[in-house]
């Protein structure tokens, strides 16, 4: 048999506590970085993905639209060998072996995602 503890140690909770109250600065700050962003590729042949009028979002992740897989390797060898983390999109969870078996949508967004890289 086996057996799981999921009780919460008290540091946890408190580190949990913690950054709950400081939420808000944080996607603040995430939001003033993202409207950077968005300015610098303003004149830029990228498109940089906004956020829909529909729809909030936190500001983690920041999206660019490449046009062609030149584009993308040029980019990706430029900024990381200046010191800015990029990288192309993950593996969807549903492309790995362990879901392939798993309940899903149609995924129109991911597919055209995935057909840009």
């Amino acid at each position: 048999m086996i057996g799981y503890n999921y009780r919460m140690q008290n540091i946890y909770a408190t580190l949990l506590v913690v950054q709950l109250e400081q939420l808000d600065k944080f996607i603040r700050n995430k939001k003033k970085l993202n409207n950077e962003n968005k300015k610098f590729f303003k004149d830029q042949d990228y498109t940089f993905f906004t956020d829909l009028k529909s729809c909030s979002q936190n500001y983690w992740i920041k999206l660019i639209i490449l046009k062609s897989k030149v584009q993308k390797y040029k980019l990706l060898k430029k900024t990381n060998f200046r010191g800015i983390l990029t990288r192309p999109i993950w593996k969807f969870m549903n492309k790995l072996l362990i879901f392939k078996i798993s309940q899903l949508r149609k995924l129109n967004n991911s597919k055209w995602a995935l057909g840009k890289e």
